[in-house]
């Protein structure tokens, strides 16, 4: 008897435990994750579907705002509730649950005599599919492809552990346990649509799973209603969601039905992400060799593994194999392969072929990857005499493994809390919105703000809304009702009105690049708005410390993970456009003195009219001043601080010792009443010239 007899196969608990703890381990090795979908929507969208901000908020993470937050749920619970590295521990110790599932494939798949000797040599192919650059770059995170990936892989493991049962069992039982399988997998499409194309992949692997073909047939119509009927269970609130507002249950990534039903959001979708597909059919063809040599090819962040393109050549020597035989035969046989391998062949296949041509974006590869080490080992099986097997088979995925090198989307050390910001104080006594500029992700700040600060995202990614607003974004594109949206929030505004952004001293290249949205200025000025640069401050975040594994490079030097976010206030710029010339200006130009903001076309006409009929503009300065507006924010102050404050918001800067003094004066004289300060600054030559020179170089 051997050892491994004597020592007996492993336990699933024991199998499970090891594999989970492990990559919780290595996930707090790695670090804090920081990587730019986390901070663009993970964060927030949880933050907002928990608080109901759906009706507050305009697309704050872009696009990414319209995504099912069921998996982001759990995410932001856990930064606000957890420290850090238990965050990154806990979700590592989930990740590993798709090792557990590869070890129950395995000991399914593995041709190897001897229980024990093939549940050890399961777990070790567990463990090596681990150390694959997805699972490495995503271990601890949050960007879900491996996390989603988990459900996938215990669909498939069903489907293998019951073929007997598919086999042989009643028609029921037959269908039940395929919809089972069928669910498990509808999980990780119900929670990240890039998972249903395994969904769908493997649903054609079920007409290889068993023999007869009735069996094949109501195998994969039960799997495909558990897929269809999870799907539908976890997205349906969402779908409701999205079609109530928008006319379309898949806005905005897909539209159904476009201007069936809210045509005024007709032609309002996300463009999709088509940098990575094969650019002919010969590359398509090749696409596993021309990764290898350029994996920018299939991902924005560089890294290294040969698992793909090994098992391709592989899978190339046994199918020229295969059709040699096959020519070989005299009468070659016409039946359709059936049995587990074919399962997973097919299946693996066909998910990879919708990949290849729907995404074509590496690490959505998450669940083949970790099954690549398992096709290596069953192709070098089949194609090599035994007494050279076991060691190329070693030595092949062990070479693998210690030439891999993972992407980084950007990691840091463990802190005390997880991003440290500390927004600035806004304004006390008026309802706030911030206007978020750019298309980096800032979504993750919104949280840190008082709760009914509103945020309004000007450009969105995927050229989804905001192209006429700036630049070489979209130059020439009319607006569409996203962007009306965006306009009427600002102009119904009755409160102060602040930007935020990151990149403000862009470089050159950025401004090439996203001309759109880093010309502030510009994008701005078409908002009839103006930043009050000496308004601006940073938004305090923590300084984020190298991750652990730098300890063992000496070299290593930490880049910035967080964007350098700032936050300014902002004013009217009324008189660029011509409704507001002529008669009109001196009561707009008033009125943005008095509230810091445009007036509403039917207020200002109201104001212009009476101003027509003999009113003058003392008058109306009287009737601003009695205002509950005026009164919320200027009431309670001092003659000094009322003084100090108007200068701020109507000037943009504090007061100089004379113009104070001289002020102040007049007011605690009672020579003049706060509405007549508040039209001398109106009627200022410098608030004049502050809206009629341009600012920033414009």
């Amino acid at each position: 008897m051997s050892r491994l007899d004597r020592l007996g196969s492993p336990s699933w608990p024991v199998v499970f435990l090891a594999l989970c703890c492990w990559n919780g381990l290595l996930a707090v090795f790695l670090g804090k994750e920081m990587n730019w979908d986390l901070l663009n929507y993970h964060f927030y969208n949880g933050y907002a579907f928990l608080t109901g901000r759906m009706d507050l908020d305009l697309a704050p993470a872009q696009a990414q705002t319209f995504v099912n937050p069921l998996l982001d749920v759990p995410l932001y619970l856990a930064i606000v509730g957890l420290p850090p590295v238990v965050v990154g521990a806990a979700y590592g110790f989930a990740q590993g649950l798709n090792g557990g599932a590869v070890w129950l494939i395995a000991r399914k798949m593995l041709p190897i005599d001897g229980v024990a000797a093939r549940g050890w040599a399961a777990f070790g192919l567990a463990l090596l599919s681990g150390l694959g650059a997805i699972n490495i770059s995503e271990l601890g995170g949050s960007m879900g492809d491996t996390l989603v990936s988990v459900p996938v892989l215990f669909s498939v493991a069903l489907l293998l552990r019951k073929q007997a049962y598919l086999e042989t069992a009643p028609s029921t039982v037959m269908m039940g346990w395929a919809g089972l399988a069928g669910a498990i997998s509808g999980i990780g499409a119900g929670l990240k649509i890039t998972s249903a194309l395994y969904s769908v992949g493997f649903a054609f692997g079920c007409l290889f799973l068993v023999r007869a073909l009735n069996r094949r047939l109501f195998v994969t119509v039960a799997f495909v209603a558990g897929v269809v009927g999870t799907w539908l269970l976890l997205n349906g609130f969402w779908l409701w969601q999205m079609w109530s507002r928008f006319g379309d249950p898949l806005f905005p990534f897909f539209r159904l039905f476009n201007d069936q039903f809210r045509p005024e959001f007709a032609g309002v979708i996300a463009a999709p992400d088509t940098r990575f597909r094969p650019a002919s059919g010969i590359s398509a063809a090749l696409y596993p060799l021309v990764w290898a040599i350029n994996p920018r090819a299939v991902t924005e962040a560089p890294f290294w593994d040969w698992r793909f393109p090994v098992l391709y050549l592989l899978i190339a020597v046994l199918a020229i194999q295969w059709c040699a035989r096959r020519w070989s035969q005299a009468r070659p046989t016409r039946q359709l392969p059936a049995g587990a391998r074919a399962f997973l062949l097919v299946g693996g296949l066909a998910s990879y072929a919708l990949w290849l041509f729907k995404f074509a974006i590496y690490r959505y590869l998450a669940p083949l990857e970790w099954l690549v080490p398992l096709a290596i080992t069953l192709a070098l099986w089949a194609l090599l005499p035994p007494r050279y097997r076991a060691v190329t088979i070693v030595t092949v995925l062990m070479l693998t493994a210690v030439t891999t090198k993972p992407m980084n989307w950007g990691r840091g050390g463990w802190t005390r809390s997880y991003f440290g910001v500390v927004a600035p104080r806004l304004e006390r006594g008026t309802s706030s919105m911030v206007l978020i500029a750019g298309l980096n992700g800032l979504s993750f700040v919104v949280p840190h703000f008082p709760a009914d600060v509103r945020f309004i995202r000007l450009q969105s990614n995927s050229f989804l809304y905001g192209m006429a607003l700036g630049g070489a974004y979209g130059q020439g594109r009319s607006p569409n009702q996203l962007d009306k949206l965006v306009k009427q929030a600002i102009a119904s505004h009755q409160g102060k009105l602040y930007v935020m952004l990151d990149g403000f001293n862009a470089s050159p290249a950025d401004r090439r690049e996203l001309a759109g949205a880093y010309d502030l200025h510009a994008v701005l000025g078409r908002l009839g708005l103006r930043l009050r640069a000496e308004s601006c401050q940073h938004v305090r975040m923590l300084d984020t410390p190298p991750p652990p594994w730098a300890a063992f490079r000496r070299s290593y030097v930490q880049p910035a993970l967080m964007p350098a976010v700032t936050l300014c206030s902002l004013m009217p710029r009324p008189f660029d456009s011509p409704e507001f010339q002529g008669v009109a200006a001196p009561i707009a130009q008033l009125y943005a003195a008095y509230f810091t903001r445009i007036p509403d076309p039917a207020g200002l006409q109201h104001w212009i009219t009476r101003h027509k009929a003999g009113m003058s503009l003392a008058a109306i300065s009287d009737a601003f001043a009695n205002s509950p507006e005026f009164q919320a924010t200027y009431g309670s102050l001092t003659d000094a601080q009322f003084v100090t404050l108007v200068y701020r918001n109507v000037l943009g800067r504090d007061p100089d010792p004379d113009g104070f003094a001289y002020w102040v004066g007049q007011l605690s004289s009672r020579r003049l009443p706060r509405s007549q300060v508040m039209l001398g600054f109106s009627e200022s030559p410098e608030y004049r010239q502050t809206w009629s020179t341009a600012e920033g170089g414009e």
